[in-house]
């Protein structure tokens, strides 16, 4: 349930242990898989499940229920999930992480996908994290598009290198955005915990966006599949911070 944090902000948490969970959206476009919360297992107590069936590029997306959120009304806007991909799937599934302009993209196609060394953006604004193993490096990437144009920032800026998710190991991610006045993109800081070495590994990168103060978005996961196999991808928890001050 939400919870005031300070004044004008509002604390969204989900580690769906819960029935009366945050309303989040789990429907499906044509084509795609819907996702789930699902019961426990033996290294997660509860998790929002994303899905595939057998067919190649099936999606499953995890919005919240709702585009409501803005950089432009204040504070810090964050989006963090802690998932996990299923032994095997490492090279099958591409993810999506952040925030986007649709709580569910076009049939079956993730708002932004990797291709060897070349982006390619299906939504027309959407800004976080992508990993692909169709990319030629197989590491996380941060990524940005707004009004239909794509980060122009170099591919090898963008990626975080050594930062290959291994399977059945917790990776956490959070996308941060900061309002830097009219007329300016949001600034976004972007990083990764990735709990499976010893210490953890932690990346961070920030970049000025072009992603508009006033674009209207909702938190965003998703999966797609690389392979004509079914996949799953845990999410454990959401966590979300975000004014109060809200697009309805």
């Amino acid at each position: 349930m939400p919870t005031d944090v300070s004044r004008g902000m509002v604390e969204l948490f989900d580690d769906f242990l819960l029935t009366d969970n945050i309303d989040w959206n789990s429907s499906s476009d044509t084509g795609g898989t819907c996702a789930v919360v699902a019961a426990g297992t033996a290294h997660l107590s509860g998790r929002w499940r994303l899905v595939t069936d057998g067919t190649d590029d099936d999606m499953s997306e995890g919005p919240n229920s709702g585009l409501c959120f803005q950089v432009q009304d204040g504070g810090p806007l964050i989006v963090e999930h802690r998932l996990v991909i299923e032994t095997g799937a490492v090279a099958s599934v591409a993810i999506n992480h952040g925030f986007n302009d649709d709580e569910l993209d076009d049939s079956n196609t993730l708002p932004v996908e990797l291709a060897t060394v070349t982006f390619t953006s299906n939504a027309a604004t959407f800004v976080g994290m992508v990993f692909d193993p169709d990319a030629t490096n197989d590491d996380w990437h941060a990524f940005w598009v707004d009004d239909d144009t794509d980060s122009s920032s170099a591919i090898a800026d963008l990626r975080f290198t050594g930062s290959t998710p291994t399977a059945d190991e917790f990776v956490t991610l959070r996308t941060v955005l900061h309002d830097r006045g009219t007329g300016l993109g949001a600034r976004g800081e972007f990083f990764i915990w990735d709990q499976n070495f010893s210490p953890a590994k932690f990346f961070n990168k920030v970049f000025s966006t072009s992603v508009d103060r006033d674009a209207v978005l909702c938190s965003y996961v998703s999966m797609e599949n690389r392979a004509a196999v079914a996949h799953t991808v845990d999410v454990d928890y959401v966590y979300i911070l975000a004014p109060r001050t809200e697009t309805a």
